[in-house]
């Protein structure tokens, strides 16, 4: 009787590893959805209103999640305190770099420059498109897995 219940608490594991998997990355990829909103609304608040990046964020508050995270980190510019806050914001390691990057370059940016928010749009954007190509490759393809290692557990452990 324990053996059983063993077998099946194991199979029940590797059943939900797969699903756990790709909720994960439909998590990455809303949030990259939501960083591609931030920058377009950031890049409006910059370069139409000509407000400072801690204003630009503070008036973005609960219109996206990202500027809700820098607020809430102080709206820190750069360094460490930066990329742990978006990385708080489970963004992928390149979002984070581009963003890095982006929200250096808003403090020094000349009037009507938008250079630096069309790349971080291209590249989150890509990055973007790439996941969910993937995710829809994989989206059926990892639970299916997961409940296959979950069967293979079964057989072996009975």
């Amino acid at each position: 009787m324990l053996k059983h219940l063993g077998a099946m608490l194991i199979a029940l594991a590797l059943g939900a590893l797969g699903f756990l998997y790709v909720a994960r990355e439909h998590a990455r990829l809303d949030a990259l959805e939501d960083a591609l909103r931030a920058v377009r609304l950031l890049r409006a608040q910059v370069l139409r209103l000509r407000l400072p990046l801690c204003e630009a964020l503070a008036s973005l508050r609960g219109q996206c999640r990202l500027a809700d995270v820098l607020c809430r980190a102080g709206c820190p510019a750069s360094g460490e305190p930066l990329r742990a806050a978006l990385r708080s914001a489970h963004l992928p390691p390149e979002a984070v770099r581009a963003l890095v990057l982006l929200l250096r370059a808003v403090p020094a940016l000349p009037a009507g420059e938008s250079g630096p928010f069309d790349s971080a749009l291209d590249q989150l954007q890509e990055m973007r498109d790439c996941r969910r190509a993937a995710l829809s490759q994989s989206a059926a393809l990892y639970p299916r897995l997961g409940l296959l290692a979950a069967a293979a557990a079964l057989i072996l452990l009975l």
